[in-house]
């Protein structure tokens, strides 16, 4: 018996991963240096892959992360974007 409120079949759109075209936002720091700068940008996700060989290096403290999946703003970029720990999805 579902309680009210409950979604039927196939949960919530927030269950499912961030896809190419979503609007999402950043809502947590660099993990290596915790840079708050890009809290709160929203964009429209036009990329999603792997990451260069070596991870992301950060803008601020030019650590590398080990981060694989990356998610961009700009579509064929493999070496600038966010990690999907970092983001959320923004209901349209």
């Amino acid at each position: 018996m579902q309680s009210c409120g409950a979604q039927a079949e196939g949960g919530s759109m927030s269950d499912r991963p961030i896809q190419v075209g979503d609007l999402v936002m950043v809502v947590r720091p660099t993990p290596c240096c915790a840079n708050p700068s890009a809290l709160g940008e929203v964009f429209r996700v036009s990329y999603i892959g792997l990451s260069l060989p070596g991870g992301l290096q950060c803008l601020h403290c030019k650590r590398r992360s080990p981060q694989e999946i990356i998610i961009s703003n700009t579509a064929n970029n493999n070496s600038d974007g966010w990690g999907p720990n970092r983001l959320k999805r923004l209901d349209p």
